[in-house]
């Protein structure tokens, strides 16, 4: 590591404020995409490290870590520079990453023959439950990405019950009586049990029943059923629901393509975002997003502390931006 550098001199070179470099390493959405390439390359060029970062890992650490993901993570943009954006961090943070993509099973019984400190596993499924088992009980740290009710190995998620909670209290503040929930759930139209359906929508219906105690998700929730929008459509022709709770922007505009632009405008929409969306429709009241930054910030400093078996679930908050009605 080059001594003489400093994060001062790093600021003086790309011509920005020391505040600016320091969240470009985090990965802050508040700095250009086009800047943060500028600072990371000039900083991997000069061979620099945070010694805020860097500087908590024990000198004896084993410090590779295995990063193992689906192919279809490289489908979506989003996904490929999220993916990217958790490399950087490890990188800045003085740990060794390494990529593999697909066949994620066959991927962790090899991990459990090179003993790589830690294994991190985007989209964590129940499937992979074994072989993670193996892995911890192997001495490897195991951390997932993604959701589960009963998960073998911490997972870093998006706190989706306080979004949606957030969200209907938003709702609840401009004058909503009545909100209606559509989000990927599964393969019925509405929920008959929440535990069947996937763990992200679950949390967020139950975040609606704290400000909306009502709230029936057997009636009030809608799937999209893999794309069969018929209850959907019914849903919307009901005048009862004065406010959404959508599960992104796509079934925003699914909204609009059914029922029409001018009726839309006339309701009160919240969107739960995986990521940032450049423009939305002054329907919405506000847009909550997840923290992808915050998730990878606070991921680092768990991997920088020794492995200790077993561990809970870290929640990540998701971050708000106003849009469109007051």
């Amino acid at each position: 590591m080059n001594q003489k550098i400093t994060i001062k001199k790093i600021a003086e070179h790309c011509g920005v404020s020391i505040a600016t470099v320091s969240r470009a390493i985090n990965g802050s959405s508040y700095v250009s995409a086009e800047l943060q390439k500028k600072i990371r390359e000039y900083i991997e060029d000069v061979g620099w490290n945070s010694n805020g970062l860097a500087g908590k890992i024990p000198d004896k650490m084993n410090t590779k870590v295995v990063v193992v993901g689906s192919l279809s993570l490289l489908e979506h943009a989003e996904n490929s520079q999220g993916l990217k954006l958790l490399l950087e961090n490890l990188y800045q943070a003085g740990f060794s990453p390494v990529l593999r993509l697909g066949h994620r099973a066959e991927t962790l019984r090899q991990c459990l023959k090179e003993k790589p400190s830690t294994v991190l596993l985007s989209g964590y499924s129940d499937r992979l439950c074994n072989e993670v088992k193996q892995l911890l009980d192997a001495g490897v740290r195991v951390v997932g990405f993604g959701d589960s009710y009963e998960p073998p190995c911490p997972l870093y998620s998006s706190d989706h019950s306080a979004a949606a909670r957030e969200a209907a209290a938003v709702l609840k503040k401009n004058g909503v009586r009545k909100v209606a929930f559509f989000a990927g759930m599964g393969a019925k139209p509405h929920p008959d049990d929440l535990i069947k359906i996937y763990p992200p929508a679950a949390r967020m219906i139950q975040g609606i029943q704290k400000v909306f105690p009502e709230f029936d998700y057997a009636r009030d929730a809608v799937s999209d059923c893999f794309g069969d929008l018929s209850t959907f459509r019914e849903m919307l022709s009901n005048d009862k629901y004065d406010g959404w709770i959508l599960s992104g922007s796509d079934r925003l505009n699914e909204m609009i393509s059914q029922i029409g632009a001018i009726e839309v405008m006339n309701r009160k929409v919240v969107l739960l975002q995986p990521y940032p969306t450049k423009e939305l429709p002054p329907v919405c009241l506000q847009v909550l997003v997840e923290n992808i930054s915050e998730r990878y910030r606070k991921l680092v400093e768990c991997l920088q502390r020794p492995f200790v078996k077993g561990g809970k679930n870290i929640f990540v908050p998701y971050f708000g931006l106003n849009s469109g009605k007051k």
